[in-house]
């Protein structure tokens, strides 16, 4: 008997990051909390706690260039803000 696997879809739940990359690259987009196997409310536990290794970043915008998808390594990640503005630069970093 063939039994077919049955595959909940999650609904997007998109969540805006700006995050900089161990090469200091800055990257400012979305990112799906619901694209693990199970939802994830916070954007804490989506880095923490996601089984996955890459993280899937759209709408992105990196190095000027707009409207990207870009994969991310979340081991290239050296920090993460939730819901920031892509329009402010911080001078110290």
């Amino acid at each position: 008997m063939n039994k077919k696997k049955t595959v909940k879809k999650l609904k997007i739940k998109s969540h805006y990051v700006s995050i900089r990359t161990v090469d200091g690259s800055n990257i400012h987009g979305n990112v799906n909390l619901n694209s693990e196997t199970v939802a994830i409310d916070r954007l804490s536990d989506f880095f923490i706690k996601g089984k996955n290794s890459f993280i899937v970043m759209y709408d992105a915008t990196i190095q000027g260039k707009q409207n990207n998808t870009i994969i991310i390594n979340k081991a290239n990640i050296v920090w993460a803000v939730p819901g920031s503005d892509p329009n402010i630069t911080d001078q110290n970093a």
